[in-house]
């Protein structure tokens, strides 16, 4: 039996040739042929075509970043996951392949990758042949847990000591909410922190219109609602002349505005203020009931 691990996945040959994978999917790298966060495997299970029942056995594994490869007795190789730097070996870079697939390369005694960025084969002759990631420059990428929501996953960022001085300075990253990773670009692989940018103090703006019925009549104590995109709300009722009014309403962020009244119907409305809204209006459509009220 053999274990080995990659960045988020772990790969394990049993002594029966067969195979069985676990952790993140990101990149297909399970071999089940599915992928993505949904699809991570909690539990191992088997690679497409490296069961027991396989005509071919696998004689050992290796598990890069985010990608997998298999040495089988035949001396062929086979590889699956993450294609972004042609780690896979297949002649082609950037389609993750999602089962494992056999590359054109035969008489292979040992196979390994590198960081997960490279892998490397030895063929019976004692020649080496290597593919994948071949310059001065890697990403380097730092993953969160699912449950993080977007608004503090915006605000991650990498501090690095760019320098090799001892210094962690903050520097250039590159987000996916989607695979939960921060990212940077490095020649040097000198210290890493993932840190928590502190969130600037949000300009506030005011957002204010009237509740109108007819022509341009004020609808009172009509209720207005004020919800964020993370489903937070608050309310006012207008005026005895329909007006309503919200106070330090952060810039920048969307809104829901709805109204409700026991006697008539309004659109909700969506908005993105950057500065000072004073005519947002609502106006009545057909009254419930088709009646108009007393």
């Amino acid at each position: 039996m053999a274990i080995d691990e990659g960045y988020g996945h772990c790969l394990t040959l049993l002594a029966d040739g067969s195979v069985r994978v676990w952790g993140v999917n990101d990149n297909g790298q399970i071999g089940d042929n599915t992928t993505g966060a949904a699809n991570n495997r909690f539990v191992p299970v088997t690679p497409v075509g490296l069961d027991a029942n396989a005509a071919i056995k696998v004689t050992q594994i290796a598990a890069g970043y985010q990608h997998s490869a298999a040495l089988r007795t035949d001396g062929s190789v086979l590889t699956w996951g993450d294609d972004s730097f042609g780690q896979l070996g297949d002649g082609a870079a950037g389609a993750d392949t999602l089962t494992p697939t056999a590359i054109g390369i035969n008489q292979v005694t040992d196979v390994k990758s590198s960081l997960g960025l490279a892998t490397y084969a030895r063929k019976r002759d004692g020649s080496i042949f290597a593919w994948g990631f071949n310059t001065g420059n890697a990403q380097i990428c730092l993953k969160v847990n699912n449950v993080i929501d977007q608004n503090l996953f915006n605000r991650l960022t990498i501090l690095h000591d760019d320098n090799l001085d001892g210094v962690l300075d903050a520097v250039t990253v590159t987000r996916n909410y989607q695979k939960r990773e921060v990212c940077r670009v490095t020649s040097s692989c000198s210290p890493f922190v993932l840190a928590q940018a502190l969130a600037p103090l949000a300009a506030t703006v005011s957002v204010s219109g009237r509740v109108i019925v007819g022509k341009d009549t004020g609808l009172r104590n009509a209720v207005v609602t004020l919800t964020d995109i993370n489903g937070n709300t608050r309310q006012a009722i207008s005026s005895s002349f329909g007006y309503y009014k919200f106070d330090d309403v952060e810039a920048g962020a969307a809104y829901f505005v709805s109204v409700r009244s026991k006697q008539y119907f309004f659109e909700t409305q969506i908005v993105n203020p950057t500065e000072d809204i004073g005519n947002m209006d609502f106006f009545a459509q057909t009254p419930f009931g088709g009646l108009k009220g007393r």
